[in-house]
C-alpha cells in the first residue's frame, strides 16, 4: 500500500489521501472525506427509515481502520486476522458493548469510492439489515487501498453498554 501521509498517533492514526482534509467530529475524532461520505450515506438511510443516526466512536474507528489496512495488505476481504474476529478485536480495544449487539459490514472493489460500497451494501440483505438496525447506535469505519488498486471497506456497528 502507498501511504501519502498519516493523521493522528498510535492506534488512532489514519491514512489520508493528499487531496483529503480530515474533519473532526465533536469528540475530536478525525474523519477522512471517504469515511465521512460513507457515514453520511448510512445515516441518511437510517433517517429515511426513522432510525437514529450512528455516532462515530474513536475505539471502533481505530479497530475498523486497522482491520481495513490488514485486509488491504493481504488483498483479502475476511473478518479473521491473526486468529481474531471483530468481537475479539473490539474487546481488545476496551470498547464495551451490550450483549450480542456488535456486527460489521465489509466490501472490496477495484478503485471503489464510498458511494459504490454503499450501493453494494444496499443491495445485499445482511449489510442492509445492519445499516438499518435501530439497536446499533455507534460505529467505526475503515477504508484502505491495496497496492493492486482494491479498496477495502469495513464498518462496525455497536450498541454501547450502559
Amino acid at each position: 500500500m502507498t501511504l501519502l501521509y498519516r493523521v493522528g498517533s498510535g492506534g488512532n492514526s489514519i491514512v489520508v489521501q493528499k487531496s483529503e482534509k480530515p474533519e473532526a467530529t465533536d469528540n475530536s475524532l478525525m474523519l477522512s472525506n471517504e469515511e465521512k461520505r460513507l457515514l453520511e450515506r448510512v445515516n441518511k438511510l437510517r433517517t429515511d427509515k426513522q432510525k437514529p443516526t450512528l455516532k462515530p466512536n474513536p475505539k471502533l474507528f481505530a479497530v475498523a481502520r486497522a482491520h481495513a489496512r490488514a485486509m488491504a495488505k493481504k488483498e483479502k476481504e475476511e473478518d479473521e486476522d491473526n486468529g481474531k474476529d471483530t468481537m475479539a478485536r473490539v474487546k481488545e480495544s476496551g470498547y464495551k458493548w451490550s450483549k450480542d449487539l456488535l456486527t460489521y459490514n465489509s466490501a472490496v472493489g477495484q478503485n471503489w469510492n464510498p458511494d459504490q460500497c454503499f450501493q453494494t451494501w444496499s443491495q445485499t440483505l445482511v449489510p442492509t439489515t445492519n445499516m438499518q438496525d435501530e439497536k446499533y447506535l455507534e460505529t467505526g469505519i475503515g477504508i484502505a487501498r491495496s497496492d493492486g488498486g482494491n479498496v477495502f471497506f469495513y464498518q462496525i456497528f455497536a450498541m454501547p453498554d450502559k
